[in-house]
């Protein structure tokens, strides 16, 4: 324990920047970046509901950019170490226990790194529903699990009852509910088998619905802001539906 401790001391973290990292030209300034949020705002209307999804999701996305940010330094800094490795040790065993240790952060850092963030929206989203559904539904009198389809994956069971059993529409783009349920379906199959690659059944379908050209399509940077993006709109549309039932319910100007 005191050996990792001591990696993060910040006197050796400024010695390792000296060597030849250009890091300061991509820090984040933490109190601009704290005061913009592109992805979701919750109204006015305070809700501790929703004022906890903004503060956990806009929160999840400065942890992204800024382990996004550590992550490619590290990378490369490390690969300029290994190139400098290999011209002054002469243990071939040593220079390849650090070759080793090398790749496999270069492999899996990133793997690890989204599907952290995947694993968290989808949390975050969910509960959001489920904290939502549960609160209208003791506004009609009725229990939520009485009126689910358990059939159906988590986020439509909500969806569902909202709409059906209360009368609220979460205004969802047909455009939107597919890339909706493919994330959702890269997220299981990223949880259960933690590969890179987008499986081959929805590739077609995802290169359709984002507009991109015929090449691989990956886990990456790109795919996770686009996660943000359509889980930011569905919940402040959902916040509107909210206040629009409230206020009707409980004849509020």
């Amino acid at each position: 324990m005191v050996y990792l401790f001591n990696l993060f001391k910040k006197e050796k973290i400024e010695k390792e920047i000296e060597k030849d990292c250009n890091c300061d030209k991509d820090f984040i300034d933490p109190y601009s970046y704290c005061i913009v949020n592109p992805y979701f705002k919750s109204s006015e209307n305070f809700s501790k509901l929703f004022s906890d999804f903004e503060n956990r999701i806009s929160s999840l996305q400065r942890y992204f950019e800024t382990n996004q940010i550590h992550i490619e330094n590290y990378l490369k800094f490390s690969k300029e170490e290994l190139n400098i490795k290999k011209k002054e040790i002469k243990n071939q065993k040593e220079l390849a226990a650090y070759g080793r240790c090398y790749f496999s952060d270069e492999e899996y850092f990133y793997e690890m790194h989204y599907l952290s963030v995947i694993l968290m929206i989808f949390s975050l989203f969910e509960t959001l529903l489920s904290d939502v559904s549960v609160d209208i539904a003791k506004s009609e009198n009725k229990w939520v699990e009485d009126h689910m389809d358990k059939s159906l994956p988590y986020i439509k069971r909500y969806l569902n009852f909202l709409e059906k059993e209360c009368n609220i529409k979460i205004p969802i783009s047909e455009d939107e509910g597919r890339k909706l349920d493919i994330i959702r379906k890269i997220r299981n199959n990223y949880l259960h088998s933690l590969e890179k690659d987008i499986p081959e059944e929805i590739q077609e379908e995802l290169k359709k619905l984002m507009d991109l050209e015929d090449n691989k399509i990956k886990v990456n940077a790109d795919f996770i802001l686009m996660a943000f993006q359509i889980i930011g709109g569905i919940a402040q549309r959902l916040e509107n539906s909210y206040w629009g039932y409230k206020k009707n319910k409980y004849k509020i100007k």
